[in-house]
């Protein structure tokens, strides 16, 4: 029989121990980037959420996913803010990830939360597939460099751009990448170089499209920058104007966001 996976928040110093290793190991890097043990505890004493996934109930089983969250002050109201959430490297892909920001969403409804807010870069599309379509969040806000240098082995030498995204948590959940036969206007494409090329702005309220590289691992560091620039200022644009990110497309040869004017 194959090991389930279980969720639960975690309530004890050793508990918030084991989490701050874990995120050492995902992340890597310098500590003073991660939560250490004792903000955990004062985030859980002052009703936050310290969540965690094992292969496994027993005790002393270790862990191999944990999600931080916190209440937020989000007008008209509050939303419950998700700081970070984490696989370790061998137990990435078996949906792991996704139980954990279920059983998030399960811990808000229960305790009066109507949103989820979090952030992700937005230069990443694995996050981007992840958080629009099979979760159902919505991009809403661009925040630029907002952790500032950061010292992981993830973010290294880049600004820390990240879009902000909602969960109504209340809502029917994944969405499709398939938008159908709709027109849109291109804000961001790549060129025959692999660099960014920014189309002027339309005047119409068309849905936009806002292409992302395929893969970041294969551009050297300063297309990335060259990228993030781009992309900063298109999203900073649209969000100016009342679009969302709604959904985020993946094909053979190009992935792009699609941004709505929500009415």
């Amino acid at each position: 029989m194959a090991a389930s996976v279980r969720y639960r928040p975690l309530t004890t110093m050793a508990e918030f121990e084991q989490a701050a290793d874990l995120e050492l190991t995902i992340w890597g890097g310098d500590m003073r980037d991660a939560v250490p043990a004792h903000v955990m505890r004062a985030i859980e004493h002052a009703g936050g959420l310290i969540l965690g996934a094992r292969i496994d109930a027993a005790p002393d089983v270790p862990l191999v996913g944990i999600s931080i969250s916190l209440p937020a002050r989000r007008d008209p109201g509050w939303a419950l803010w998700s700081h970070l959430t984490g696989v370790h490297p061998d137990h990435q892909g078996r949906g792991i990830g996704f139980g954990l920001k279920q059983a998030q969403r399960a811990w808000a409804l229960d305790h009066g939360f109507d949103t989820i807010r979090w952030t992700f870069d937005p230069l990443l599309r694995g996050n981007a597939n992840f958080n629009l379509n099979r979760l159902g969040a919505q991009g809403d806000r661009y925040h630029v460099n907002l952790y500032g240098e950061m010292r992981d082995t993830i973010n290294v030498n880049a600004p820390s751009d990240r879009m902000e995204v909602v969960w109504a948590v209340h809502g029917p959940g994944a969405r499709s990448d398939d938008i159908g036969h709709v027109a849109l206007m291109v804000l961001l494409s790549i060129d025959a170089d692999d660099q960014p090329h920014r189309h002027n702005l339309p005047t119409s309220s068309l849905p936009y499209v806002v292409h992302i590289p395929r893969d970041l691992r294969k551009l050297p560091a300063a297309s990335v920058l060259t990228w993030r620039l781009a992309l900063r200022e298109v999203m900073q644009t649209a969000f100016a104007q009342g679009y969302v990110a709604t959904h985020f497309v993946e094909m053979p040869d190009r992935s792009f966001y699609v941004l709505r004017q929500l009415q």
